[in-house]
Order: structure tokens, then sequence, then C-alpha cells
């Protein structure tokens, strides 16, 4: 390898593609592009493989939240683009969530089954200070390579394959390279895809949490998105509930994902593995299934024997049969229990402790419904909600229009646009390979709509795209992932500049784009008109003429935008501008949805701030940076310091207190396992118990004169104080959670209570927000304060969201000192690890944070 030319090729090329980077940093080359192309280099060696070809197949942990060193690794995706010719929207390039190993890459050819696996050493990178000593380390010395052959055929024929395997590689990376390679180069469902890529290792487990949530979204489907949504509360914590946070989009951060821990339930319910509320937040009412699922019974159908082959083959084929019987759910999934439910209900059955569930033996035994006719796209109106005029200057005619989006795909001529390939090549596997397709076009007309509103011109600094589109959002069963290369090629943002967000929305959200100025805080918005979009897919499905004269492709590119477009609106997202019309959120929430609007508002103005990229990773999952995530994110960084992972047999497991926003911050930045999240709800004693001494608490006599009702005063002086002691001072720090550094070799682990000073976060920021003394959260949501003193207290919601988020944003570095370790402890067990994470059990006292007081003899 040619070390100065690679070199060269490496510089021209890529500062080409961080020319519309967000952050100074990332303005030039830097070594994680050039490490991508050395590792990339070699593989196409030793495969080999050139740019571009079908069969190729690449896998890596490279991200926002993976570093080598200090350095984000999200530049990667870009450089396997660019090199391989391999995307996300193509469906061969897939990103794995991972956060505790080192960075790899995983290059496979489909046709061979033959894979070359890379390992970097971050060390070796760690001691080179420019790109020019990166370049003159050995290949050997950055990197462990190995290459193999990983067909399963073969595998199960000569098991000798698999310890050669195991040997060089060691069993937990044999294994995952085994079963990542032969389960993602499948025809699978796209949606499933997304599943097995929020682990490092496919399970049989992840694969039942695709099939019981496919299962309920066909018993009990939503049917109006803007009020419905689904509630996960999991009955025994495993991988399936991170499958099903991925299709449902049932985040802890969003009070969406309940785990519940060594519970036991009364008869028929007893065997029941999950339940599962469809919630409508209009009327207040929802209607639930508990399901059952048998792994075990996966296994004897699969008729594999542990004694006849290794325990990774084992593993395998059981993982392989399960692939095969996707369509059969009846194999694996039961109805144990439907009902109804109420908003009281529901915050009984969701709220910690041993008898949360007992309400479930109360619920009214409910006929779920089912719609009798197709599904009919009842939104078309004679004009979309739109604030803009897109009759001129936008709609340019349909032969300039295809000859500018065949530019982008660089199928049309010129020599000059060939730099503009690297990252849309328009595989596309109904209209050929050559081809763009409907969703293409789609996320074409988007974009150079919101090039024209919003005046930016492709790569430019200023812009940031999110979408839902992926492989889970749907347009009636079509996956919708291929958008995301178009977008990436018609504006220049992309997921290794950290202005391209891939927004993690359910399946049975709608398809949006959304584009928006961090300089003028600008944006525009599109939600897709699905069936109109479905009948030039099903048309498109059947057809396989050439794009060029595709009747259908020419008929879409002739197509009004409102005739695509169901809302088009145009707003500004600005601190300033949205206090100087304070109407202006409300209308901005009605033509967006109000978790869109807090989700455009928040991170369009903390990225306008050069913040970490795990930060805007944070926002993928949780579909915002609220105060709430940054708040995460302190968290994060503080555990990672006070507890740091010395090796890849440690990973985080999380309690957090209370049930809040930091909880998706932490899944993203800690490596979570949603199913390893055992929130607890910290009670009105414990808090009581954890402020200082000197705290006023009001009587029955001064809350009379604060105006506080007779009702509201029995509320608040309802449960018993004094129950507990603390042992530490927290001062008005809250308890975020126990975080603990667990190793599964060992089966022992460090733990640490963490607090975080909100309160003076907030006094800092200036933004005027509080929910007032903690007791007075034992009101109900709707009480009326009006006549107390603390009515009227608080900015508007959007304010001191957008406005705080904003603040911390731009003083991060200085506000890790008020997240604090108060309480270390250590697990010397798994019996003690499962008992702490119990509903049993207390885990304050447990620890020794709090120490009960004993009543009376």
């Amino acid at each position: 390898m040619k070390k100065s030319a690679i070199t060269c090729l490496l510089i021209l090329s890529l500062c080409a593609i961080s020319a519309a980077a967000p952050t100074p940093a990332q303005h030039s080359a830097s070594p994680m592009h050039l490490l991508t192309l050395r590792a990339t280099e070699i593989a196409m060696g030793d495969l080999p493989f050139d740019k571009g070809d079908p069969d190729l197949l690449v896998l890596t942990n490279a991200g926002r939240v993976i570093t080598v060193g200090d350095q984000s690794t999200a530049g990667c995706i870009d450089t396997l683009t660019l090199v391989t010719g391999t995307s996300i929207g193509k469906n061969n390039l897939i990103p794995i969530r991972s956060t505790n190993e080192p960075l790899w890459f995983l290059f496979y050819r489909k046709d061979t089954a033959d894979c070359v696996y890379i390992v970097v050493n971050g060390s070796a990178v760690s001691e080179c200070r420019t790109l020019w000593e990166l370049d003159q380390v050995s290949d050997e010395s950055l990197f462990k390579t190995s290459k193999h052959n990983v067909d399963a055929r073969k595998l199960f024929e000569s098991p000798s394959l698999w310890d050669t395997i195991k040997e060089d590689l060691g069993e937990p990376d044999a294994f995952s390279v085994v079963a990542l390679t032969n389960t993602l180069s499948g025809d699978l469902p796209p949606s499933l895809i997304a599943c097995l890529q929020s682990h490092r290792t496919p399970t049989l487990e992840l694969i039942m949490g695709y099939v019981l949530a496919e299962y309920l979204r066909q018993e009990l489907p939503v049917e109006t998105p803007r009020d419905q949504e689904y509630i996960t509360i999991s009955l025994s914590g495993s991988m399936r509930d991170d499958a099903i946070m991925t299709l449902l989009d049932t985040t802890p951060g969003r009070s969406g994902l309940f785990i519940k821990q060594n519970v036991q339930l009364q008869p028929p319910a007893e065997n029941a593995s999950v339940i599962f509320v469809l919630w409508n937040s209009r009327t207040k009412r929802g209607d639930g299934l508990v399901l059952a699922v048998n792994d075990e019974k996966v296994a004897q159908l699969a008729g594999v024997d542990l004694k006849d082959v290794p325990e990774g083959l084992y593993q395998l084929k059981i993982i392989l049969w399960g692939l095969k019987h996707l369509d059969n759910p009846e194999l694996f999934v039961s109805t144990v229990q439907t009902f109804r439910i109420n908003e009281k209900q529901l915050n009984q059955l969701t709220s910690s402790g041993p008898d949360s569930l007992a309400v479930l033996d109360e619920l009214p035994r409910a006929i779920l419904y089912r719609p009798t006719s197709e599904y009919v796209d009842m939104t078309r109106r004679d004009t979309p909600p739109s604030n803009i005029n897109i009759a001129t200057g936008v709609e340019p005619t349909k032969d300039s229009r295809v000859t500018t989006l065949l530019r982008y795909f660089g199928l049309w001529g010129d020599n000059e646009i060939e730099e503009e390939r690297w990252n849309m090549t328009a595989v596309s596997n109904t209209t050929g390979k050559e081809n763009p397709t409907i969703r293409n076009l789609l996320a074409f007309r988007a974009s150079d709509i919101a090039m024209e509103q919003l005046n930016f011109e492709k790569n430019d600094p200023h812009v940031l795209a999110f979408t839902d589109a992926g492989h889970v959002v749907n347009i009636g069963g079509y996956s919708t992932e291929t958008c995301i290369d178009t977008i990436s090629a018609t504006t220049g943002c992309t997921v290794g500049k950290n202005n391209l967000l891939l927004v993690h929305r359910s399946a049975d959200m709608p398809l949006w784009f959304l584009f928006s100025r961090t300089d003028t805080k600008d944006f525009i918005y599109f939600s897709v008109r699905n069936q109109k979009l479905k009948t030039y897919l099903d048309a498109e499905q059947k057809s396989n003429d050439n794009t060029r004269s595709n009747t259908s492709l020419s008929d879409f590119m002739d197509e009004p935008a409102d005739a695509l477009f169901t809302t088009i609106v145009k707003h500004n997202v600005g601190i300033d501008a949205l206090a100087a019309n304070p109407a202006s959120w409300d209308r901005i929430s009605s033509d967006i949805s109000t978790i869109n609007a807090m989700g455009v508002a928040t991170t369009t103005n903390v990225l306008a701030h050069d913040v970490p990229p795990g930060l805007a990773s944070c926002a993928e999952l949780h579909t915002r940076i609220c105060p709430g995530t940054a708040a995460g994110y302190l968290i994060s960084e503080h555990v990672k310091k006070d507890l740091p992972l010395r090796n890849r047999h440690e990973r985080y497991i999380a309690l957090p207190m209370s049930f809040a926003c930091k909880d998706d911050a932490v899944i993203t930045l800690l490596g979570t396992n949603s199913w390893e999240l055992f929130t607890r709800d910290l009670t009105w004693a414990q808090e009581e118990a954890l402020l200082p001494a000197d705290k006023p608490f009001p009587g029955k006599s001064l809350l009379r004169k604060m105006n506080f009702t007779d009702e509201q005063i029995n509320l608040i002086l309802s449960e018993d104080m004094n129950k507990y002691n603390a042992t530490v001072e927290t001062g008005f720090s809250i308890v975020a959670g126990l975080f603990i550094r667990w190793n599964e070799t060992t089966e022992t682990g460090d733990g640490v209570v963490v607090t975080i000073n909100m309160k003076e976060i907030n006094d800092l920021s200036g933004v005027h927000y509080s929910p007032g003394p903690w007791w007075l959260s034992k009101l109900p949501a709707d009480s009326d304060i009006s006549k107390t003193p603390f009515a009227g207290k608080d900015d508007p919601d959007w304010k001191w969201k957008v406005e705080k988020s904003t603040w911390m944003a731009e003083h991060l570095d200085e506000l890790g000192r008020y997240a604090k370790s108060v309480k270390h402890f250590r697990l010397n067990s798994t019996e003690e690890l499962l008992r702490l994470e119990s509903d049993n059990v207390d885990p304050l006292v447990a620890v020794g944070l709090l120490r009960e007081i004993s009543g009376p003899e």
C-alpha cells in the first residue's frame, strides 16, 4: 500500500466531505477518516472487492458515541461510503450500536461468505498527534485483521471451522461476527434489521421482541398516530425489550417502557412476558394486551440439541430457524389477557413497587377493536397546511428537475460532478442498480424545496436535516431508509458531519422531513401523504422499466407538492422570535405536532453551539435535546469518569430514580440495555429525608395562609413523613440514580449513587421554571393553585425547555461539577445484584444512602 498516495487521496477527497461540517474541528480530514480508509484498503485487497460491489456488506460500531481517545468515530461512516460505495440508504452499510469496545469494521461478501474483521488499536492511534504521524504507523500496529469464511452451512457441517474462528477471535467476537453476517446478509424485514442493529450480538430474544411487537401491531393497531401511542410494561427484562423499544418507540425517557423484576402474577397471567397498552392521550383511555412468549419452545421446534453442536453453533441454528418462521407468530406468542384501562389505573400499573400489577385483576376484559376495512388516507385537503408559496421559484420544469437529480446520482454526463457521487449510487431493489426510485425522488423533492425556501446550497455549514426515515418508519409497508442517501446527496448533510439526525419513531408514525438553519433558526417541515405515495410505490414495484423512460417516475416529478405532502410549513424557532410572538409556538405545535416542535426547537438551538457528537446522538433516540437530555449527558459523563469501564467484560446497569428524559441519554451514552434500566419512584418520604435539615415544611396553618384548600392540604399532608434518615448530605440536589459497573466474568460490581443539582443549574440559567417545593408535586397535575404563592411563576413550556437546554449546551463544560457521587457500594455476587433490582427492595436503603426509622415497639 502506497502510503503517500493514499494520504493525498484522503486529503483531497475528505476535505470535500468535511466542507459542510458544523464545527471547526470537522473542517478538515481527521485521523478517523484516514484510519477508516486504511482499514478499507486492507479489506479491498483481502476479500477482494471494488467500490460499488453489489455483494458487499459492511458493518461497524463507528458512530457519534464510540470514540478512539477523545475523537468521535462518526466520520468513519462517511468515509466507508466514499471508499466502498455502500451506504445506510442502500442497506449495505449497517452501523451497530455499541459503547464499551474498540472500534471495528466488518467487511463481508454475500456471494462467498468470506469476511474480513478489523479491530482498531486505539492506543496506537492516540499516540499520533497528526495525520502524517498516523500515516507512518504500520498496519500491523494499527489493526488486528482476521479473514474467515463464515458460511453457516459449512460451520454446521464442520464444527472444527467454528473452533478455528473462535480461537482466532475469542468466543464473544467469533459469535458476533458469525451471527451478524449470517443474519444481516439475508432477506430480512427492514424493521428487524433495525432491531438487530441495537446489539453487537444477535440473539433469539431480539427476534422474539420483534415478533411480539409485530403481533401487537396486528392485534391492536394504531389508528390515529397523533393521539395514540404504545406503552410497554416488561415483566422479565430481556433483550426483547430493546427490539420492542426500536419498533414501537417506547423509550423509558418518554415514559414508554417500564421494567418489572421478580414479579409474580396470578393465573391466568402467571406465565406472561409483557403487557402492552395502546394509550389515547386525548381520551385518557387505553386498550391492553398481556402476551406470553415461549423461548424454550422455539429451541424445541428448531430441533437443535446442544449435545450435537458447540454452544455458539447451537445458538446460531436457533436464530436462523427463528428468522425462517417470522410469519408464524402463533408458534411463539399467545394472548393471556385483554383489558381496558383508564389514567388512574395506568399510573398504578406503571408505578414501581411489588403491588403495582395488582390492578390487572381489576381491569375490565375487552374485545379488541380491529378495523373492518382497508385504511384510507383521510388527510387529503384542497391544499395542505402551508404558510409558504411553493408555486414559483421552487418547482423547476420536469426536464431540469430530473436532469438535476440524475446529476446528484452521477448518472448524467459531466465528469466534473464525479466528486458528488460518493454518497449516492442509487442501488435499488425495485428499479435497478443505476436508477433512482420513488423514495429517492420523494426525499429529493423535499430537499429541493427546503434549499429554495431556506436559501442554502449543498454543504451549507449552518443547515441541519432531520427525518424519521429509516428501517422502521414505512409507507404502507415500504421501508424508507433509501431517503437518507438522497438527503445527503442533495443537501450535503451526513451522519458523519453531525448535521443529519435520524430521529427514532415507531413503525406507525408518518414519514416526515425537516430542515433547519442554526444561524437564522428558520425551519421547514414536510409530512408525507402516505396513501398517494403508496400508489406510486405499488406501481413501481410492478415495473422494471428504465428510470429515464419510466412514465410513473415522470408523473411523480410532475405532481404538485401538495399532492405529495400533507403539510409544508416554514417557521422560526429562535428564542427571541418565539418570545416576541407567544402565539407562534401554538401554531408550530399544531402544524407539526408538539413532539416535533420541541425536537426542532431544542435541537436547532443546541446544535448552534459546539457540542459533543454524543449529545447530538441523544436527540435521535429521545427526539429532542431538552434540559433533561442535557442533564442525562452530564450524569453519564460523570459516571464514566467515576466508574470507567476497564475491559470488555464490564458494562453499566442503571437504577434511575424517577422516570425522566435523562434515562434516554443514559441508554445512548452509557450503552445501558433498556431492559437493565430499573427505574424506581422516589417517594415523598425519601425526598423529604434527603433535603437539608433546615428546609421549610409547612403545617396546616401555614398552608391555609397560602390559600390551599382543605382537600389540597389533606393530600399534601397525607403521607407520614420521617420514615427515613439520610446518611449523607445531598443538599438540594436530586438523586439521579444508582449506576453499577458490572463485570460479567467475575459476577461482581462497583456502584455509585449520583446526584445532580438542577436547582443550581436552574438558578444560573435565569430561566424561570421550577416544580415548586417538593411537596407541591403531591397534588394532581390539574389542581387549581391560582390563589397560592406558586401560581404563574414559571415561563411557558417552550421557553424553559428551549432556552434552558440552549443555555446548558453553551455552558456544558462548566456544568459537570453539579453531578456528584454521594455514595459508593460494592456488589459481590449476582444474587446481590438481582436483589437490588427487585421491585421488593428499596435500593436507597439497600446501598445505605437512607436508613429506615424504626417504629415504636
